[in-house]
């Protein structure tokens, strides 16, 4: 299975909507349909990269963690993914952290634009 960034994008805009702290059971089953496997993939390559942590120790209820909510904010806006992602492709492969570090930049750059203020 191949890391889909768009549906990583999804699935943490799908766990921020929730109402609860606690968010989303995924249940572990092999027969379960190919959609909600690579779904469930995908939160655990989240879960990989500390934007989701599993609750209690268990594996089928997870919740954001505070670099999950960084990363739904620097990617918020679609006009800074598309060009998160357009810059990445540039390099031919990029990790998750370096999309993340990607959109850091652009909006940084935004800000300095708008304010004149420019952070490290």
């Amino acid at each position: 299975m191949k890391r889909d960034e768009d549906l990583l994008r999804q699935l943490l805009f799908d766990l921020e909507q929730e109402d609860d702290f606690v968010s989303a059971a995924f249940v572990e089953h092999m027969n379960m349909p190919k959609e909600d496997r690579v779904k469930r993939g995908h939160v655990l390559l989240l879960a990989d990269a500390g934007l989701v942590a599993p609750m209690s120790g268990e594996w089928s209820t997870f919740r954001l963690t505070n670099d999950g909510h960084d990363f739904i904010a620097a990617v918020r806006q679609d006009t800074v993914w598309n060009k998160t992602k357009e810059t990445a492709s540039k390099a031919g492969s990029v990790t998750l952290s370096m999309l993340f570090e990607i959109a850091v930049a652009l909006g940084k750059e935004k800000l300095r634009q708008a304010t004149g203020l420019a952070l490290s």
